[in-house]
């Protein structure tokens, strides 16, 4: 994908979250280390998203819908990308 190879390795998963699972950039800015399962059944649960308040501030909330709160499988290789971006970034 020629937009992830363009971007530094840092900011590719966030090009793969996009592509692969449909997350939006405020679900994907949203999502932390304890809502991913990396392990056994790979998943990452979306439960909150970041806005900016009228400062322009980020501010983590829940999504705008129920429907927006839901459980995705991850594939092996984009479990594999997060894996090591958690590793990297102890």
């Amino acid at each position: 994908m020629e937009l992830a190879d363009a971007v530094p390795n840092l900011y590719r998963p966030m090009i793969y979250l996009a592509t692969i699972l449909g997350l939006r950039f405020s679900e994907i800015a949203g999502l932390r280390v304890g809502r991913l399962s990396l392990l056994g059944h790979k998943s990452l649960i979306v439960e909150e998203t970041v806005t900016r308040d009228a400062n322009r501030w980020p501010v983590f909330g829940p999504p705008k819908s129920i429907a927006s709160r839901r459980t995705l499988s991850i594939p092996q290789p984009l479990a594999e990308m997060l894996t090591a971006l958690c590793v990297n970034l102890q």
